[in-house]
C-alpha cells in the first residue's frame, strides 16, 4: 500500500477479513503520505453462481481449497479469522496434496476408485459458502455487493470449475 497504485489481496470473501486487509493497505498508503495517487483495492475471490447453491458449493470446492491453502500457510495472517475458520484453514494447510492442484476437479483429481483428497474433507458447505462468492446468482450479487461496499475497485475472479461436469460448468 506504500508504494504501489493496485493492491490485491487473497483473503477470502470473509467480508471482515476483507475490511481489514482493505485498511491495512489503506493505512501504509496514508502513513507514507503517498503522492502516486490514489490506490486501487482488489481481491482474488472463487465465485461460482448456479441456479443449485448445492451444485455451486461443488463446482467451487477445488478452487476454493487451493485459497484456503494459502490462508493457511505458515506466517499467513489467522489472527483475524474466526476460530472455526482458522481450523478449516490450518487443516487444509496440513494435509494439502498437491498434485492435481485446483486445475482439476477433486474427483478428477483423486481418480477412480480413490479417496478425495484429504484436505477437501476440511471444506464443509458453511465454510465453502462463507470463504468464496458462491450460491444462487442472487446470493452472489448480494456478496459481491457487500465486498465492493468494502473498497474493493476490482475482483480478479477465480471460476469453479468440474471438468466432469460441464453442463453444469456451462450452467455457473
Amino acid at each position: 500500500g506504500r508504494l504501489a497504485e493496485r493492491v490485491t489481496v487473497n483473503v477470502g470473501a470473509l467480508p471482515d477479513r476483507v475490511d481489514w486487509a482493505v485498511e491495512v493497505a489503506r493505512a501504509a498508503r496514508a502513513k507514507a503520505e503517498s503522492t502516486s495517487g490514489p490506490l486501487s483495492l482488489g481481491a482474488y475471490l472463487v465465485v461460482t453462481a448456479h441456479p443449485d447453491a448445492r451444485v455451486a458449493r461443488q463446482l467451487a470446492r477445488g478452487p476454493l481449497a487451493a485459497y484456503a491453502h494459502f490462508s493457511g500457510m505458515a506466517g499467513a495472517p489467522v489472527a483475524q479469522l474466526h476460530a472455526q475458520d482458522r481450523a478449516v484453514v490450518e487443516a487444509v494447510a496440513a494435509d494439502y496434496v498437491h498434485t492435481g492442484h485446483s486445475t482439476q476437479h477433486p474427483r478428477e483429481s483423486a481418480g477412480l476408485g480413490r479417496e478425495l483428497p484429504r484436505h477437501l474433507q476440511h471444506l464443509d458447505d458453511a465454510f465453502v459458502e462463507r470463504f468464496g462468492v458462491v450460491g444462487t446468482p442472487a446470493h452472489c450479487v448480494s456478496h459481491l455487493l457487500e465486498l465492493a461496499d468494502l473498497g474493493l475497485d476490482r475482483v480478479l475472479l477465480v471460476e469453479g470449475r468440474d471438468p466432469s461436469a460441464p453442463r453444469e460448468q456451462q450452467r455457473a
